[in-house]
């Protein structure tokens, strides 16, 4: 089974169709099913679209490390 994430466009619209709370805040959807096969690397890396982001440039211990702008 795979997985895809998909971003949320309209979140106030997502809501009222789950009926979800109006105070918590939806970020993505998560698609799971049957896929053909496995690649190597994420279809988005695949196409140029976006390239892989580094583990360490993701993952936090204790505190925030990154960069607070965007």
């Amino acid at each position: 089974i795979g997985v895809c994430w998909v971003s949320i466009l309209d979140e106030e619209q997502v809501k009222q169709i789950l009926n979800a709370p109006v105070e918590n805040e939806l970020v993505a959807y998560l698609c799971l099913g049957y896929v053909k096969e496995f690649t190597d690397r994420p279809q988005l890396e695949l196409a140029n679209w976006e390239r892989r982001k580094s583990q360490e440039s993701l993952i936090y211990y204790d505190s925030y490390q990154g960069n607070s702008s965007k």
